[in-house]
């Protein structure tokens, strides 16, 4: 009997908990803007892209400055978690652009269209200089420098994994790659792109890394998932219709209903 208590208890000690909270926020500031994307850097200043244009502002919505490029079709994603490596991407030419902290083009356009990838759909900032990138046709991630050149690549992931993934969003944070996989989950990967386990959330389309959790939106909540316990805590969301969200310690900025809104919270 003593056998089968200690099994289920490791068992347990797996298994992902789903905590209800309730959250205290006070609004404060908001304005309209019909925003597509929004990062968030680890200083709080939010980044929002406005049609093409990057529009970075303050954790108190006061806008900064702006970078503007018409060059290269839609921007499709924006990482802005180094204030000083801000990655830019344009899937349809498959150029990445970094910005530095005052929005100006650190270095030429990384120019991938001509290079030895088949089909990159994905990028963001990589640890040190360069960026991440996925091939869609080759199933593989690639750790570039300034220069295109590989420092590190994974083998093709469908055989690693045994199944065919088919990601929409990544994110390095200290020192980890999370790609989003939407049917299976966020695979986790190291610096040197070696595969360490997956985060069995599914569904998602984008989800913001801090130093201890996973932010989420699912089911009208915001979901904090612990890098440190199994454990998912839910928190009510102050607004409906959200289309993105970012947390920097306890400020909340949500988009919703083509207008962003920044609050206090408490969990």
């Amino acid at each position: 009997m003593l056998k089968y208590i200690k099994i289920y208890i490791l068992f347990s000690f797996f298994l992902i908990h789903d905590v209800k909270s309730q959250g205290n926020y006070t609004l404060i500031s908001s304005f309209p803007v019909d925003a597509r994307l929004m990062s968030v850097d680890q200083l709080g200043n939010l980044y929002l892209v406005v049609k093409n244009n990057v529009i970075k502002y303050d954790k108190n919505g006061k806008r900064i400055n702006q970078y503007s490029n018409q060059r290269y079709g839609e921007v499709s994603s924006i990482d802005a978690t180094d204030p000083y490596k801000i990655v830019i991407f344009y899937e349809d030419f498959r150029i990445a652009i970094i910005l530095d902290n005052q929005l100006s083009e650190n270095g030429s356009p990384l120019d991938m269209q001509f290079s030895e990838f088949n089909q990159p759909i994905l990028a963001c900032r990589a640890y040190n200089t360069g960026i991440w990138t996925f091939d869609q046709l080759l199933f593989r991630l690639y750790r570039l420098n300034l220069s295109l050149e590989v420092n590190q690549s994974t083998g093709n992931l469908t055989q690693i994994l045994g199944y065919k993934i088919e990601p929409n969003f990544m994110l390095e944070y200290n020192n980890n790659l999370y790609l989003n996989n939407p049917k299976t989950g966020i695979l986790v990967f190291d610096q040197f792109g070696t595969y360490t386990k997956n985060i069995a959330i599914t569904g998602l389309n984008k989800f913001q890394v801090t130093e201890k959790a996973i932010y989420f939106v699912q089911d009208e909540l915001i979901k904090k998932y612990s890098l440190i316990t199994p454990e998912i805590e839910s928190l009510p969301l102050p607004e409906i219709n959200i289309q993105a969200i970012n947390v920097f310690r306890n400020r909340l900025f949500i988009l919703a209903n083509k207008e962003l809104k920044i609050y206090d919270y408490i969990e």
